[in-house]
């Protein structure tokens, strides 16, 4: 499990928990949604716009008042962006970990049950 930590907000990632994997699945396909709705509209009520769309993910993903304690009412599309991106790294990070662990594992379980008729 990797750590994400951005404002005054900090979880624990487990890119192997299933059940997180499909939430964060629906939440970016949710997010993606959100900002094609929004229509040509001048610079600052855009980025506003793509900004309350990003909030929405973070609180949908990790409860109410999540973007509250990343953003600390804020309205940066700079902020949203960084707050994604490390999201995204996190998750990256975490889930070549799991994977590295999986194996070690596997290669263990493999070593013990060796002739015992197992695996």
């Amino acid at each position: 499990m990797k750590k994400f930590q951005f404002g005054d907000f900090a979880v624990r990632i487990d890119s192997s928990d299933y059940d997180f994997m499909m939430l964060l699945k629906r939440c970016l396909e949710e997010l993606r949604v959100n900002i094609k709705k929004i229509k040509d509209e001048n610079e600052i009520k855009k980025n506003d716009s793509v900004c309350r769309a990003v909030y929405c993910f973070f609180d949908h993903m990790f409860g109410a008042g999540s973007a509250q304690k990343l953003f600390c009412c804020k309205i940066s599309l700079r902020r949203c962006t960084e707050a994604l991106n490390l999201l995204a790294k996190t998750v990256r990070r975490d889930a070549k970990a799991s994977r590295r662990f999986g194996r070690k594992v596997l290669s263990k379980m493999q070593r013990l049950t060796r002739g015992k008729g197992m695996l």
